[in-house]
């Protein structure tokens, strides 16, 4: 140091005059190195070296350094606000490095025409540079204990940078720097406070907390006005605690309402350890915080709610949030990019994205969220990507899903798949989506909750749930309109109760696949869905309800305009509705396997199907198949199938409408059910054809078949009901194929004509006497066909039959006596006149009995056993043995035609009667006829020789006795009497039968 006398001549000579005494006492070298280097326009080296790497160069040391390096404040001081000094410092200002800066820096208010540059300096003391105007401000690698730069303005830069510290923060409030903030490598620390606060301050350049900043206390740019960027990249922010009494919120790194002309980078190795707000920032450019790692476990890592940003958001390529990335209501001119990047939130969403728009794409793939991810309301012009990525909602009573997109405006497509994992529901209800919704190989899972929802949706595209989609827990679409497919080919749907998959009210513009390895372990729900083409079930598709449920695939009132499949290994355990569904194709069903032991497996009432139903090809199914009221257009075909419903019906079709045939057949194989088939009051436009069938119990009852029932080659039928059926054809063809007698039920059976055995007279009467209870149409009717097709004798036998039959039937109800009573007056019908059907019997019976009478009284005429039965003819016969003139003689056959034709009077017997004394001198024997004149009279000759000899060798002459005689005229006029009866009741048709 030196000596007082010597002082004055070692100050340059511009400041020699004007130098206060009072700086002279305890001069240093520092102070005179400061002076001139200002005068020489140099820099000014305190220490021994000018190198920054140099230890002894390191301000921030516990100790101070040495006197020699000493500068006291007051002298800077001096020659910033002394206006003759001042006047004599050059264009490059003040510039002092390595100097130990004693004293309180005040520099507030100063107006400088020249820099201030204090370049590794040791200022233990406050420095206070507030409302200081200055053209630029370096303080690189110097190190403070508190400075305010409160209000400055500073045309250059202001440097805080290569290693500057402060202990007690710095306070950079609404000044106002025409160049850079640059800060690169600073550090900054202060309790209770922001350790860097720049709020509201105006940056015509850019900003660097950047390359090993640290700010001790947070950094706080809040209102800040920067033109150009804003760079973190490595920069360390650790927030203050917030204080209670104060209720002060102190961030890591606060931007809130800033105005960044540039980008903010926040990226490669930045660390924030509390909130980094930007709220309501705007940003010209981009925000990037790839790399970047915000730490803020117990509330929000990053808050930007309301940003603006013109480019892109980038939170990717190792990025990593410990606390909730708050974007709600941001908006984003280009991509919101997290790529690889890593978020979590214990509390809360781990990205709050609500009502954020974005210009571009939103690329959450390839990265986690745990805590979720909430998009609720978001507009997004392009894509959201979340493909490989991992999201996980937060359980609780503040409780997270794992993407939460409810109604969501995504104008390209949504891609959840590549292994996309979904921890907790996924939801997109009443989103517009302009493509596809894009889950292939994704991974779903949300317990008995909806596991990924999209209800009431509206998708440009085509929905892919397929290849190793994953779901545990429903998948809900309910009342989404998608005009594309629904692909759900090879998915896996799983949901420990209820629905795995709801797609009830479904708008779906192109087809619906659940095959190639689909299974769904849950209900499928399509109730009331509208499909414009196919509904593909096939291809090895398996659905399993939870049992409880209603239906393992419930498609009830859907409209499919294509085909609906069930093929090809397609397998249901539990029932599958289709009940009152539309089908503009087929319901295709070949080869599928229902399965519901003791209740529905299909249900399919009141269907409307425009094309045909096949439930053929070794379809199966254990459980009730139903078509009541189904409307099919085309056939209806269940060749080489296996219907089972041990104790129930296993098909019902009662009232079912076929505009084709039905095929219960086989080919190369048969058909088979084990329970009831029901075809009752059904409609069939063509054949029913059931040849080689093994059935239990089939119904037909009042079913109208317009061409052809085949009923050939059955195998097996228990029970077969025919009543009221009405067929064009019956082609049948043995015994063999109907059902033992009892179980056949042909009441109100009509045909127009039947094939096979039916011309056989006892296949007719075993056939007929099948149907129980009795009815008298099935034998009406078979006589009818056989009366129009000529053979109506045929006709006679059945309608003989029927009498027969009824008959029998009715004395089943009768008492011993009575049944054995009704049996004598219905076989004296059934001789007499065959119940009516054969009234000319009674004519014959009675030609019969006129002839054995003929006989009988010619005979009694030969033995002179017959006698006048007036006195008068009487004495002269017996006087005589000569009638009188005016007497008619005696005629055998006159007499015993007049005794066996009631009212019929030919004068015989009223003149003729069994003689009590017959005369003793009979006829003598017919002599031989001799030769007449002519043929007939040659003829009549014989006959009467005939019954002559007949008479004299067939009636034993103790028979001819009047007692006798008159028995026989009382049993002619009685059986004549019967006879005439029945005859003319069977000619009126009045015969009747029980």
């Amino acid at each position: 140091m030196l000596q007082a006398k010597d002082k004055r001549p070692a100050i340059p000579e511009r400041f020699r005059e004007i130098l206060p005494e009072s700086f002279l006492q305890n001069w240093s070298i520092a102070e005179e190195r400061l002076l001139n280097a200002v005068a020489a326009g140099a820099q000014a080296v305190a220490g021994g070296s000018d190198l920054a790497r140099d230890p002894a160069n390191h301000p921030d040391t516990p100790n101070p350094w040495p006197e020699e390096r000493r500068v006291r404040a007051e002298l800077i001081r001096w020659l910033c606000t002394d206006t003759a000094a001042a006047s004599r410092i050059g264009s490059h200002g003040i510039q002092l490095f390595g100097a130990r800066i004693s004293g309180p820096l005040d520099l507030a208010n100063v107006k400088l025409s020249f820099p201030l540059w204090l370049l590794r300096c040791q200022i233990w003391e406050a420095a206070d540079l507030s409302y200081i105007q200055i053209p630029s401000l370096v303080l690189s690698g110097s190190s403070l204990g508190w400075l305010d730069i409160s209000y400055s303005r500073i045309r250059g830069d202001l440097a805080l940078d290569e290693s500057f510290s402060s202990n007690f923060g710095v306070t950079l409030y609404s000044a106002n720097i025409g160049g850079d903030l640059d800060c690169v490598a600073g550090r900054f620390r202060a309790d209770g406070r922001y350790a860097l606060n720049a709020q509201q301050v105006t940056i015509d350049g850019s900003v660097f907390f950047s390359d090993g900043f640290c700010a001790h206390g947070g950094a706080s740019l809040r209102a800040a006005h920067i033109r150009n960027d804003v760079s973190c990249k490595g920069g360390s922010f650790v927030a203050n605690k917030d204080d209670p009494k104060t209720n002060l919120e102190l961030a890591a790194f606060d931007a809130e309402s800033a105005v960044v002309g540039g980008s903010i980078f926040l990226y490669k190795e930045f660390s924030a350890t509390g909130r980094v707000f930007l709220g309501s920032t705007q940003i010209g450019a981009e925000l990037v915080c790839d790399g970047g790692h915000f730490n803020n476990a117990d509330g929000e890592a990053i808050s930007a709610a309301g940003i603006s940003v013109k480019g892109g958001v980038f939170l990717g390529n190792k990025f990593s949030a410990q606390g909730t990335v708050n974007l709600a209501g941001a908006q984003i001119g280009g991509n919101l990019n997290s790529e690889k990047g890593q978020f979590s939130s214990s509390s809360s969403w781990a990205i709050n994205a609500e009502v954020i728009t974005i210009g571009g794409s939103a690329l959450l793939n390839d990265c986690t969220a745990r805590g979720g991810v909430l998009l609720r309301a978001a507009h997004i012009r392009n894509e959201l990507d979340c493909s490989n990525s991992r999201f996980t909602g937060n359980p609780g009573k503040q409780g997270t899903a794992a993407l939460q997109a409810m109604s969501a405006v995504i104008g390209s497509g949504v891609l959840l798949n590549m292994g996309f994992i979904g921890e907790g529901a996924v939801s997109f209800d009443l989103a517009q989506i302009g493509g596809d919704f894009s889950c292939v190989d994704g991974n779903f899972k949300n317990g008995s909750n909806n596991s990924l929802s999209a209800e009431s949706a509206a998708i440009k595209g085509s929905v892919f749930l397929r290849n190793r989609f994953s779901a545990n827990g429903r998948v809900s679409l309910m009342s989404a309109q998608v005009d594309g497919d629904l692909d759900c080919e090879g998915g896996n749907f799983t949901a420990s109760t209820g629905e795995s998959l709801n797609a009830e009210r479904a708008i779906i513009g192109g087809t619906v696949y659940f095959r190639k390895s689909f299974s769904a372990h849950g209900k499928v729900n399509l109730r009331s869905a509208h499909i414009r083409n196919d509904l593909d079930c096939s291809n090895q598709s398996y659905f399993v309800w939870n049992k409880g449920d209603d239906h393992a695939l419930n498609t009830s009132y859907a409209v499919v305009g294509g085909n609906i499949f069930f093929y090809d290994r397609f397998f249901a355990e539990g029932p599958v509705g289709i009940d009152l569904a539309q089908i503009g194709g087929d319901l295709d069903c070949r080869g599928g396997s229902f399965k519901n032991a003791g209740g529905v497996a299909l249900l399919a009432e009141s269907i409307v199907v425009k094309g045909g139903l096949y439930l053929n090809n070794k379809f199966s199914s254990l459980g009730k198949v139903s078509l009541v009221s189904a409307q099919i257009s085309g056939d209806m075909d269940c060749q080489e199938s296996y219907f089972s419903a041990p104790g129930g019906t296993a098909l019902d079709a009662e009232r079912a409408t076929i505009g084709g045939s039905v095929f219960l057949h086989g080919s190369d194989g048969d058909f088979s059910a084990d329970a009831t088939v029901d075809f009752s009051e059904a409609q069939i436009s063509r054949d029913m054809n059931c040849t080689r069938g093994s059935f239990q119990d089939v119904s037909l009852y009042g079913a109208t078949i317009k061409q052809t029932l085949y009923w050939t080659e059955i195998k097996s039928i228990s029970r077969l009901k025919l009543s009221d059926l009405k067929v064009d054809t019956l082609e049948t063809d043995n015994a063999k194929s109907w059902p033992r007698k009892g179980n056949l039920s042909l009441d109100g059976f009509t045909y127009r004509s039947v094939t096979g055995g039916f011309q056989d007279s006892d296949f007719r009467k075993d056939w007929l006497r099948l149907s129980l209870p009795f009815s008298e149409q099935p034998y009406t009717q078979l006589a009818k066909f056989l009366q129009d097709t000529g053979d109506g004798d045929g006709a006679k036998e059945v309608l003989s039959q029927m009498e027969s039959d009824s008959r029998e039937n009715a004395r089943q109800r009768f008492n011993p006596l009575r049944k054995f009573e009704n049996y004598g007056g219905d076989l004296l019908q059934q001789s007499t006149t065959g119940y009516g059907i054969y009234p000319l019997r009674a004519v014959y019976g009675l030609g019969l009995m006129a002839g054995l009478a003929w006989v009988i009284h010619r005979r009694a005429e030969v033995r002179n056993a017959m006698a006048p039965s007036e006195k008068e003819a009487y004495d002269a016969y017996h006087t005589s043995g000569k009638l009188p003139d005016h007497y008619p003689p005696f005629h055998p056959l006159i007499y015993s035609l007049e005794n066996c034709i009631p009212l019929v009077k030919l004068g015989q017997d009223d003149k003729w009667q069994p003689d009590s004394s017959p005369l003793q001198n009979p006829h003598p024997p017919v002599a031989p006829a001799g030769k007449a004149q002519d043929w007939l009279g040659r003829t009549l000759d014989r006959v009467q020789q005939g019954w002559e000899w007949m008479a004299q060798r067939t009636i034993d002459p103790a028979f001819i006795r009047p007692n006798r005689l008159r028995w026989v005229r009382w049993i002619l006029i009685m059986l004549g009497w019967i006879l005439a009866t029945f005859f003319a009741a069977g000619i009126a048709g009045i015969v009747k039968g029980g």
